[in-house]
């Protein structure tokens, strides 16, 4: 059984590792799935790849505002880079002929490049399922439903895809009701489970032995890829700097491979502290955070899963334009008490490390219930009722059963 993922990704990790993160678990389980990953993210070689999944790397755009882009490394206005990009995924779909295609996030792909490929799977009536997969919060609700009618994305679902699949809970979080879905949306949109972590753990000897811990308590600052996250490692440092961190502890400080260098080399300049230790990229985050007993991170939905999946403190500083559904994600898990939200307005004020603080004293307490972290099985179960009809994927346990929205 083939797999083709879809995976656009111009700010951050997310998209990417959500992506690498299901057909990890596909391939594991289902021993006849092989996938390939359609990529624009500029760090994809960064990542380790699964057996029997590879990438087709798309030249990568940069995102200047919310629906503005550009070419990020080619010498090319937008409109050849977008019709170069739509080839590419036209041709590598004929290609690879895939029995599912899997889309992250944008129903038509970035600004419409998917759009020449699902025409051509209709014209040719191929046999290649199509199914949407969102995470649970896409954005404001009103201004994303308006987007969306305005872009014809609704359409585009009920004309071309035969599932939407949802990673996350409607007692959270219900984006069907939230985003008034249409009724043909609604009907094949299912809650599959938020998605955990998805790569091994190191032991923590070797975390302990890498960071120098020495006994100390963990305290990990990331922001994904770090693109827009100096402010919260520059303001983190302040604190440190003006009044101390929490005795016995260290702070391991993570940048991320898309921040800008000149704002790296800053951060690393100022990190030479017996108390910190700064990298710029660690490609084991996830043995990272099982060590930690306090992360600070931004609010994207792969961290902040991974992060709960593991049952560790968060503190979390969501980024709140051009889009807020990191915002909205921190609200909703901090009043079940799942996380303790900072807002980046309350930065400047000294808050972060003062919550930062009350975590770690509160680390060995217990968190509230966690979320149900079984995205895997219900992707699994889900894709299973797509193809049973062609034989290629086995039954799964019995008695497993989804949430399907009502």
């Amino acid at each position: 059984m083939r797999l083709l993922a879809y995976s656009h990704d111009t700010v951050g990790l997310g998209h990417l590792r959500r992506t690498l993160g299901i057909c990890d678990d596909l391939v594991r389980s289902i021993p006849s799935v092989t996938a390939l990953v359609v990529t624009g993210s500029p760090m994809a070689e960064g990542f380790r790849l699964p057996d029997r999944v590879d990438y087709v790397k798309l030249p990568s755009v940069r995102k200047l505002d919310n629906s503005v882009y550009a070419s990020r490394s080619l010498d090319l206005d937008f409109e050849r880079l977008s019709s170069l990009r739509s080839a590419v995924i036209r041709d590598t779909t004929r290609s690879f002929d895939p029995d599912l295609l899997l889309v992250d996030k944008t129903p038509a792909g970035l600004k419409g490049e998917l759009l020449t490929t699902l025409e051509d799977l209709e014209a040719r009536g191929a046999r290649t399922r199509r199914v949407l997969g969102l995470r649970d919060v896409l954005d404001d609700p009103d201004g994303l439903r308006r987007e969306w009618s305005r872009e014809g994305l609704w359409e585009v679902i009920e004309e071309h895809y035969d599932a939407v699949w949802i990673y996350g809970d409607p007692e959270v979080f219900d984006t069907v009701r939230e985003y008034a879905f249409p009724s043909a949306v609604a009907a094949r949109s299912v809650y599959v489970g938020y998605l955990p972590r998805y790569n091994g753990l190191l032991p923590r000897g070797a975390v302990e032995r890498e960071l120098q811990l020495d006994g100390r308590r963990l305290i990990v600052v990331t922001a994904g890829g770090g693109e827009d996250g100096y402010p919260v490692f520059d303001h983190y440092l302040r604190e440190l700097e003006r009044v101390g961190g929490p005795a016995g502890a260290l702070h391991c400080l993570v940048a991320g491979p898309g921040m800008p260098e000149e704002q790296r080399a800053s951060l690393r300049t100022r990190a030479v502290r017996p108390d910190v230790f700064f990298t710029d990229f660690s490609s084991h985050m996830t043995s990272l955070f099982a060590a930690a007993d306090v992360v600070v991170t931004m609010g994207g939905y792969n961290s902040v899963m991974e992060i709960l999946s593991l049952r560790r403190r968060a503190v979390v500083v969501p980024r709140v334009v051009p889009r807020t559904e990191q915002l909205i994600r921190a609200e909703r898990l901090a009043a079940r008490g799942l996380v303790r939200l900072v807002h980046p307005d309350a930065l400047p004020g000294g808050e972060l490390l003062a919550v930062v603080a009350e975590e770690l004293a509160r680390a060995a307490a217990p968190l509230p219930a966690p979320l149900a972290f079984d995205g895997h099985h219900g992707i699994r179960r889900e894709l299973e009722r797509l193809v049973r009809t062609n034989g290629h994927v086995p039954l799964l346990e019995p008695g497993f059963e989804g949430r399907a929205h009502a």
